[in-house]
């Protein structure tokens, strides 16, 4: 299980476009991460549209940001073309990131054995380090908390004092 403080696990995968992407070609960046578990569903089609909508903010923030599930990239393509996604939606055929995130939840039901990706999202800093995980994430609030989330993140490390962070607004 991944902590935060903890190493980011490195991982390369290929996009919608048909582009290899490695995670570590993004250290100087913020990156979320987040895994969700199919293309085209209700509830990921609103966490994607929310990413989405959210990517000028992200992207003022240095932030980049990476949507990873076990389908394919011609899936992820029609996906991105239909939503109008500007980010990389990465494919995960055999389970390899989403294990490495601790993202796959396996159950058994009479007797079956069933797998799923569990919505999950990881902040990684500009060094590569997991500074905030999201398990089961609320998709109502998710991307205004990720937002406020990095908005602290980078003024921490510009070394502004926490008093003044969370001081009340005149």
């Amino acid at each position: 299980m991944l902590i935060v403080g903890q190493q980011a696990p490195d991982f390369e995968a290929i996009n919608q476009d048909g582009v290899s992407v490695k995670l570590s070609d993004f250290r100087g960046h913020c990156v979320v991460l987040y895994c969700y578990p199919k293309d085209f569903t209700p509830g990921c089609t609103k966490e994607a549209c929310d990413f989405q909508h959210a990517l000028k903010d992200l992207q003022q923030l240095g932030t980049v940001v990476l949507g990873v599930n076990l389908q394919s990239p011609e899936k992820h393509r029609l996906f991105a073309n239909k939503y109008n996604l500007h980010f990389s939606l990465l494919s995960d055929p055999e389970g390899e990131i989403v294990s490495l995130y601790s993202s796959w939840n396996r159950w058994r039901y009479f007797g079956i054995w069933f797998g799923a990706i569990d919505r999950s999202t990881f902040i990684l800093d500009d060094q590569g380090k997991i500074r905030r995980i999201w398990r089961n994430v609320n998709l109502k609030t998710h991307t205004e908390e990720v937002l406020e989330f990095l908005r602290t993140l980078k003024l921490l490390q510009k070394n502004v004092s926490p008093e003044t962070l969370f001081s009340p607004r005149l």
